[in-house]
């Protein structure tokens, strides 16, 4: 990262380098953070500056797309939920490839047999992987991460499908009746 700003000065993109320092600052601070919860649009908001950061070191091989339901953005949720789900997207679905790339981060609700769920979504059309081999590699990340989501919401759901050469979904599925109970800020 620190390698791209040095090229933003010496090519002379003063504001691009400005920008993304300032992107580095709050995504820092973020983290910094004492605050165990966050909003939803806090936690997209982080995601779209760490994607910013990482499209100056995949250029045109990385296309972040962003999209979050207006009625669930005040919802609490972990912090840093879901950043160690894009950081694995981008270094094992994006980085092997020499090829544009799409990462999608999309936060709805879905009613799924009858209930509704906030869903979140990050998928990557990356290399992808054979699923069955996650156990035999000992995923810190994701295990942690599924780890924290059931403390917070026993019931909510963590699904991971990928294909080789097609790319990896990761569903977080909360239902949504979580939020008014314990964690709904409004």
């Amino acid at each position: 990262m620190l390698n791209g700003f040095i090229t933003l000065n010496q090519i002379g993109e003063r504001e691009l380098l400005e920008k993304s320092i300032i992107d580095l600052t709050l995504l820092l601070r973020y983290i910094l953070n004492h605050s165990d919860m966050t909003t939803l649009e806090e936690e997209m908001h982080l995601i779209e500056k760490y994607g910013s950061l990482q499209q100056l070191r995949f250029g045109h091989r990385l296309q972040v797309l962003m999209s979050c339901e207006d009625g669930i953005r005040p919802y609490k949720v972990p912090k840093l939920i879901l950043q160690p789900l894009v950081e694995n997207a981008i270094i094992h679905g994006v980085e092997p490839l020499n090829c544009p790339c799409t990462l999608t981060v999309a936060a709805d609700t879905v009613l799924e047999d009858g209930v509704l769920f906030v869903r979140i979504h990050i998928e990557d059309d990356g290399v992808g992987f054979d699923t069955q081999l996650l156990d035999e590699h000992g995923q810190v990340g994701l295990a942690n991460t599924r780890e924290r989501l059931q403390l917070c919401f026993p019931d909510s759901l963590f699904r991971l499908e990928s294909a080789v050469g097609v790319g990896t979904s990761i569903f977080i599925m909360i239902p949504e009746a979580h939020f008014h109970e314990n964690y709904y800020s409004g």
